[in-house]
């Protein structure tokens, strides 16, 4: 994946191993390292642009996914997507105590944090 950034291309990450819930589900550490790999001059140009999928079952997503990696085309799915706040990862990194700069750990939850903060921000203002 730094490769792939590197070269300029996009990285699509599911934080919490799959197609579950964000806001609702345990986030894995790889995000965060990921982005504490970058070298720090790919830091200030890679942008973190958090996402969240609505209107979607899990099982219609997954089936799809499913289909698909058997060489299937499925019906074409609708679905509402949201962007949250995009930041550079160097941006993210700089919002850290100097201690936790380097620890995957704490850049995933300040990710998480964020991503939590905005969309279930979002979410309650939605329903009002």
């Amino acid at each position: 994946m730094v490769e792939r950034l590197g070269e300029g291309g996009v990285g699509n990450i599911f934080p919490t191993g799959s197609v579950v819930d964000s806001l609702t589900h345990p986030w894995r550490e790889g995000v965060g390292r990921i982005i504490n790999e970058l070298p720090d001059e790919l830091k200030e140009e890679t942008l973190v642009v958090p996402y969240k999928l609505d209107d979607l079952p899990r099982r219609r997503l997954v089936g799809a996914i499913a289909m698909r990696g058997h060489g299937l085309l499925g019906k074409p799915q609708k679905m509402s997507l949201r962007l949250g706040p995009i930041c550079t990862t160097a941006a993210l990194i700089d919002s850290l105590p100097d201690s936790d700069r380097e620890n995957q750990t704490a850049i995933t939850q300040q990710l998480r944090s964020r991503f939590i903060e905005y969309f279930a921000t979002s979410a309650e203002q939605s329903k009002r």
